[in-house]
């Protein structure tokens, strides 16, 4: 989440190359985190 608030100051202020930067990482973050959770949900609902 801070990468994102990170993200749209850098874009507010005119840095929008690392603005996007912040961006593409926290999509990528957030992306590991929901795969991590799906996995975890998926191999306790299995057991």
């Amino acid at each position: 989440m801070a990468a994102g608030i990170l993200s749209v100051g850098l874009d507010l202020t005119g840095y929008t190359a690392l603005s996007v930067i912040a961006l593409v990482l926290a999509c990528v973050l957030w992306a590991a985190f929901a795969m991590t959770f799906a996995v975890r949900l998926l191999s306790v609902r299995c057991s």
